[in-house]
């Protein structure tokens, strides 16, 4: 949200902290001319240290748990003191979250907001039980482990208690417009309202927030822009929240000081832009890439994948993987005697088929540990195919890679650290095959010659190079466009190669060690597993 990077470009993990090369939202407003401040419920991971401050002229998260009013009470008050109109106010709420030390998983803290829960005459307890000394959050989790099973009760206990939350919060909000309105400064205002994540209320049977399906990361996302302009508009299209930092750059007339990875969603909504067609999340050890209807989950840990048409099948219940790839060719083959329908689901399963491995493609380079450096996909749908590639930059070579190529090797390596030669051997395989090339500095220029006795095509940036057996080009990172994938491989060709560049993640500092204290607030919130 801040940053308008993915992970693999901001480069924050549990361990490292944000770069401040990393310029935020807050820092490119404040360069602006405007004034900043944020305001958290809780200090869980966003402490200033982490770099979540950066930016920001005030920035406040207190030890213990703060609710939305006095939150909002705070920003508020910032508000009225403010030097200049020009202001940035980012508001963060737990309220909705679970919370640990509690006797309930959620609770909204107010008896004007347990309407839902009402219901419940003797409602169902998470309380320790027999052997179990867990409760509220950390009683889900000792159910997700498999250590003690919820009742039907509890559940929808559980999700009466989470629906008294969400009205808590509305409430809150209602009250926060009607204080920006008394203000004079609501209808001049871009105001969006959005989460970082969903919540499992026993779907599959799990709960808080440890994967990636639908309940996870389909989110809200809302939207009052200035003047009410687009008021009672829907988009049905995917968005994604490093969509969110274009978006005010764009709303504001904002120019943004350095490459970012989402779209404006105001340029989608003027037509500037057309809808992206892949998403992509991660958690824990769960990687995603989502379609407009069809998405396909991977469990790295243990290599299991799932596809699922979210378009007819919005819980994620019918994984179709297993009947997806590999062995399409075999069940067409084996339904040439059989009926008409049968021939048809063979169809289907061709066309699954295509879409896992297109879609598994998509998900292994976006999430590809090399996320540095230029990238060349080759792929060959015909035999084997032996193509030289001749690489000279003008600093330093750093690494030359094969990434996702069990099917083929790099050799024949040669040349000083500023020119080499290598010879990529490929068989027909899906995906495809990628070479990544680092430079050292990052951002050199790299001439690139592809030499093959057999023709292929060429695609980088917006360009395409149709049918030829040579193809030289001088890539630099600073060139429009090459810092996005190019579009699939095209259609009837045998051999074709894509170039793109990805941006390094930039070097932050090593995260603070956390206490054992903050390691178990952090597992019973469901950050850490």
């Amino acid at each position: 949200m801040l940053t308008g990077l993915y992970p693999k470009h901001h480069g924050v993990t549990e361990a490292i902290n944000l770069s401040e090369a990393v310029v935020t939202l807050g820092e490119t407003l404040r360069q602006a001319g405007y004034v900043t401040a944020g305001f958290v419920g809780h200090e869980w991971w966003l402490t200033p240290e982490r770099g979540f401050a950066q930016g920001f002229d005030l920035y406040s998260t207190p030890k213990e748990y703060r609710d939305v009013f006095a939150t909002h009470a705070l920003g508020l008050d910032w508000l009225d003191g403010a030097a200049r109109p020009a202001c940035f106010l980012f508001l963060h709420n737990y309220d909705i979250h679970s919370k640990m030390g509690y006797e309930n998983p959620y609770d909204p803290g107010d008896d004007r907001f347990r309407v839902f829960s009402k219901a419940f005459a003797n409602p169902p307890s998470f309380a320790p039980i027999e052997r179990h000394e867990k409760k509220g959050t950390e009683f889900l989790l000792e159910h997700n482990f498999g250590r003690l099973a919820i009742t039907a009760e509890q559940r929808a206990y559980l999700r009466a208690l989470y629906d008294d939350t969400v009205l808590k919060v509305d409430a809150a909000l209602g009250e926060l417009f009607e204080a920006l309105r008394a203000r004079g400064c609501y209808e001049n205002a871009l105001v969006i309202v959005t989460a970082d994540h969903g919540e499992s209320l026993g779907e599959r049977n799990v709960y808080l927030h440890g994967d990636v399906y639908e309940h996870n990361i389909h989110v809200p996302l809302l939207i009052r822009f200035p003047q009410a302009r687009f008021a009672g508009t829907r988009v049905t299209h995917q968005v994604q929240l490093v969509d969110l930092y274009p978006t005010v750059l764009d709303v504001l007339d904002v120019e943004a000081p350095q490459p970012h990875d989402g779209g404006s969603l105001l340029a989608l909504l003027e037509a500037r832009r057309q809808p992206i067609s892949l998403a992509y999340s991660q958690r824990s050890r769960w990687r995603t890439v989502r379609g407009p209807k069809i998405k396909l989950i991977r469990n790295a840990r243990d290599d299991v994948w799932e596809l699922y048409d979210i378009g007819t099948d919005p819980e994620e219940a019918d994984n179709l993987y297993a009947t997806a790839p590999d062995k399409a060719d075999d069940r067409a083959d084996t339904a040439d005697d059989r009926a008409d329908t049968a021939d048809d689901r063979a169809d289907t399963a061709d066309d699954r088929a295509d879409t896992a491995d297109e879609m598994k493609r998509e998900l292994q380079e976006f999430f590809s540990a090399e996320s540095g450096g230029w990238h060349m996909a080759f792929r060959t749908t015909r035999g084997f195919w032996r193509i030289r590639a001749e690489i000279e930059t003008n600093d330093a070579l750093e690494s030359v890679k094969l990434v996702n190529g069990r099917l083929g090797v790099v050799g024949a390596m040669e040349g000083t650290s500023r020119n080499i030669a290598g010879v990529v051997w490929l068989k027909k395989t899906m995906p495809e095959d990628i070479l990544v090339v680092k430079t050292k500095p990052h951002d050199a220029w790299v001439r690139l010659k592809l030499i093959s006795s057999k023709s292929f095509d060429v695609l980088h940036g917006d360009e395409r190079a149709h049918a030829e057996d040579q193809h030289t080009v001088t890539l630099d990172p600073k060139t429009p466009g090459f810092d996005t994938p190019p579009g699939t491989h095209p259609e009837g060709t045998p051999r074709s190669v894509r170039i793109w560049y990805e941006r390094p993640a930039p070097d932050g500092t090593p995260a603070a060690e956390l206490s054992e204290e903050a390691k178990e607030g952090l597992k019973a919130l469901g950050y850490l597993h």
